[in-house]
């Protein structure tokens, strides 16, 4: 057989070899799918405790765009299945709105493979997030004029149970719990700074955040021929700042 001759014979058998391929990809595909009853699912969740344990029993979704859009909860393997979804990336979460739910941002699917996806979940009394508190929780934030923290700074107040104190942490923090409708009113003070005045009423039982402002005192200006000490005019010995719970 000359060369010529063999052309169309080795393209047709070229052409059944692409076709015989083509038919093998869709085998493995209806394959792939059979095994897992037929249905294409885009995921699997599965939740467990930070000990490793199952949860069964919460509810596992998917959102996108700020939006739920499915919604299944996890079995007695704390597995929980969700086959219905886009073809771009969605956000998982685990467990009730209100009661420590986990969110993990961005999952892509792939492409008729089911994305297997592991959370850590810690199961919570919603009595832990939802209950109705009777103190309210004070946050005094000490900062100076421009806004930066002060560590060290000393509180001195009193409430209607006696004497409080405190010092600010690193990040002029000084925590307080106050009962409900009582009173506590003091100052705030620091070495080289002057003092604040601080007043705080538990109203509403809501946590809040008090800033106090303490300013940093002028430095004594020393006169070398008088060797005598003078305040700059227009300032107090001691320029306070007034931090309020509202």
């Amino acid at each position: 057989m000359t060369p010529s001759s063999r052309g169309p014979a080795f393209r047709g058998l070229a052409r059944r070899l692409a076709v015989a391929a083509c038919l093998y990809v869709l085998f493995i595909v209806s394959a792939r799918l059979a095994a897992d009853d037929g249905t294409y699912c885009a995921y699997e969740v599965t939740v467990k405790k930070p000990s490793g344990e199952p949860v069964a029993g919460v509810p596992v979704g998917l959102v996108q765009k700020g939006e739920q859009i499915a919604e299944s909860e996890a079995d007695a393997d704390g597995k929980a299945r969700l086959c219905d979804a886009p073809l771009d990336a969605v956000d998982i979460f685990v467990g009730f709105d209100a009661c420590g739910q986990v969110l993990v941002r961005h999952v892509d699917p792939l492409w008729l493979r089911t994305r297997q996806v592991s959370i850590t979940y810690a199961p919570s009394r919603c009595s832990e997030f939802l209950s109705f508190p009777t103190d309210c929780h004070v946050l005094l934030r000490v900062v100076d004029e421009g806004g930066h923290f002060l560590p060290g700074a000393l509180l001195d107040a009193k409430n209607s149970e006696g004497p409080v104190s405190g010092v600010s942490d690193e990040f002029g923090r000084v925590f307080l719990s106050l009962k409900k409708h009582e009173y506590l009113q003091g100052t705030v003070k620091k070495k080289g700074y002057g003092s604040s005045a601080v007043s705080c009423e538990c109203a509403s039982g809501d946590p809040t955040e008090v800033k106090v402002v303490v300013h940093r005192r002028q430095s004594a200006l020393s006169s070398s021929s008088t060797n005598s000490s003078t305040i700059p005019q227009g300032r107090s010995k001691d320029e306070q700042g007034v931090g309020h719970l509202q």
